[in-house]
């Protein structure tokens, strides 16, 4: 693939908040990529370039790749690793190199003349499995901790179920006139106790009954983000997955409480609970982080998110190793978002179990879902 030129913008997210835009002309269309931004991040995401400054360098940039030639994602995105120089892609941000590796696949799709999904699939090599059913949604519907002004410790309150149902309980939620949080769910004022994130999952399950719908729970702790007077022990999680029969718990532990991540995953295993244990902030899309945390025997599924690694083709490489080691994949949007729906693609690309892509209630999160149904 030779490199048109392309043009590098500053652009803003679903938060107001800014990011980049890059776009280029081939066979008289104009093809684009955005990149999100993300509230609660790992300390070892990629480093991200102010889109002003990423924007200035636009001319650097088209000198450097404009009119050459790429034969692969994980070429063209080394030429961009290697101008970078550094540990945590510093130099030109992680954002910028997303963007222009974004657009290279896209560009790639159009000059072959196939689809996203297709492009991305044939440079993974996740062989497909004939019969298995497309990425089931993951829908925030009731929102926390840095992502809401009131409720839960817990950050994300989560239903897996096809796109119709998740409508069917957030219209039941709505009934009620609760504020939106930052991926459209809602933000519910609870009382100030210890027993809020109970209440919380309470107010959820009851409306998956009244919505006489079947999904499962699933939650993000985002523990991080915690105080840590109010972060979960090992036994007071196990005593909640019990009680409400959670499908999966994203980062229960800060990043640093191995031992607690070791010890759950155990239980888990001993009790012969299916709940699985997800890697967000502790693997943060990075293929190095997840070989230690397989090593270690950490957790049973990861969050994929390409804006943490800053490249396509890394992120293509974690999937293929979680695939291998038989974790449960979740593509997922960031907190600042925009109209892109390349992760919709991407998940069917790398064969995932589930899509996370926020509520179905604003337009930067419908876009996902709607692309996800339209490939699959």
């Amino acid at each position: 693939m030779k490199i048109p030129p392309f043009t590098l913008k500053e652009i803003t997210d679903s938060k107001g908040m800014p990011t980049l835009e890059v776009s280029a002309i081939l066979h008289d269309e104009t093809i684009v990529a955005k990149v999100p931004s993300g509230t609660s991040t790992g300390k070892d995401e990629a480093s991200v370039l102010a889109p002003h400054q990423a924007v200035s360098l636009n001319n650097e940039l088209n000198t450097l790749l404009a009119g050459q030639e790429f034969n692969s994602i994980k070429e063209f995105d080394q030429k961009l690793i290697d101008a970078d120089g550094t540990n945590d892609k510093s130099k030109l941000g992680g954002n910028t190199i997303l963007a222009l590796s974004m657009l290279f696949c896209r560009l790639c799709a159009k000059a072959n003349d196939i689809e996203l999904f297709e492009y991305l699939k044939s440079e993974v090599n996740i062989p497909s499995v004939i019969g298995r059913p497309k990425p089931l949604p993951m829908m925030v519907m009731i929102e926390g901790g840095v992502h809401a002004r009131h409720g839960a410790n817990i950050q994300e309150l989560l239903v897996n179920c096809q796109v119709t149902d998740g409508d069917k309980i957030w219209q039941v939620l709505d009934k009620s006139g609760h504020p939106l949080g930052m991926e459209g769910g809602f933000d519910i004022s609870l009382p100030n106790t210890e027993n809020k994130d109970d209440s919380a999952l309470h107010i959820l399950n009851k409306a998956i009954s009244e919505a006489s719908v079947t999904a499962s729970l699933s939650i993000d702790m985002a523990a991080n983000n915690i105080d840590e007077v109010d972060r979960y022990s090992v036994d007071n999680l196990i005593e909640l997955i019990k009680k409400y029969n959670l499908f999966s718990v994203e980062d229960p532990f800060i990043e640093e409480d191995e031992e607690s991540w070791a010890r759950l995953s155990r239980e888990i295993e001993g009790r012969r609970l299916s709940t699985i244990i997800v890697g967000d902030d502790l693997t943060v899309t990075n293929p190095a982080k997840l070989k230690d945390a397989l090593a270690k025997k950490l957790i049973s599924g990861v969050i994929i998110k390409p804006n943490q690694v800053g490249s396509v083709s890394e992120t293509l490489e974690f999937a293929k190793i979680a695939k291998e080691n038989k974790l449960f994949t979740i593509v997922s949007h960031r907190s600042g978002e925009t109209d892109d729906d390349f992760i919709a693609d991407l998940a069917v690309a790398i064969n995932a179990d589930s899509l996370k892509a926020g509520a179905n209630s604003k337009p930067e999160r419908k876009v996902k879902y709607a692309r996800l149904s339209a490939i699959t």
